[in-house]
């Protein structure tokens, strides 16, 4: 599977559980007060509204603190995305092509691989937002992935919706570049392939579950 990685265009996140509807938007950042000067004049601006699917805003820099996370409680997971979405309240997606990391593990029923639901909503609000083009892009951990993406229905999606996938495992040793560090677990780097470092928009969706090796679990 791919690590996580934050793209130089926008990160998407949202958790999704299931339970009775609500709604909230939590920032992380603290928000900043500003403090007039003594002649300077006051003029409030009105209440933002949300809208489905807002024009691009500025973005934080690489290597800020600031970050925006939608939680959306509802038994509804197509509503929840959709809902995630215009509580993040932002789009970088517009004119851009996007790379769609999934998680489809395996392809047993949700948690263990990204709910067809979930796919198909994000989808169509990422071509709602003005998406160019879409490639979803995935391996399995446990399983041939392309069996994977036929169980799951992905590959059928991909003919109903218009957008491209790619087998990782199929891409040649050349399409891939090895990540090193003096930070990372693993001594020998890991590999990354080029279309992933080279993508504009990166959109990724994490399952929250348990692994089998005790202690380790994913979640967005």
């Amino acid at each position: 599977m791919l690590t996580p990685v934050i793209s130089a265009c926008t990160r998407i996140e949202a958790v999704l559980t299931t339970s009775a509807p609500t709604a909230t938007s939590v920032p992380l950042a603290p928000t900043a007060t500003i403090t007039p000067n003594p002649t300077a004049t006051v003029t409030s601006n009105p209440t933002a509204t949300v809208t489905p699917h807002p024009t691009p805003t500025p973005q934080p820099q690489p290597g800020s603190a600031l970050a925006k996370i939608a939680f959306v409680k509802t038994r509804d997971r197509a509503t929840g995305v959709r809902r995630a979405i215009e509580l993040l309240g932002i789009n970088s997606i517009r004119g851009n092509p996007v790379l769609l990391k999934p998680n489809l593990n395996s392809a047993d029923a949700a948690p263990g691989s990204t709910h067809p639901d979930v796919l198909r909503m994000l989808i169509t609000e990422l071509y709602n937002m003005g998406a160019q083009t879409i490639t979803l892009a995935d391996r399995s951990g446990m399983g041939n992935t392309r069996t994977v993406m036929q169980q799951t229905g992905v590959l059928d999606l991909a003919q109903e919706l218009g957008f491209k996938t790619i087998v990782l495992d199929d891409l040649p040793e050349s399409a891939w570049i090895v990540q090193q560090s003096a930070d990372f677990h693993w001594a020998r780097g890991y590999a990354v392939p080029k279309l992933l470092l080279e993508a504009k928009c990166v959109v990724q969706t994490c399952n929250l579950k348990t692994h089998r090796y005790g202690g380790h679990f994913t979640c967005p």
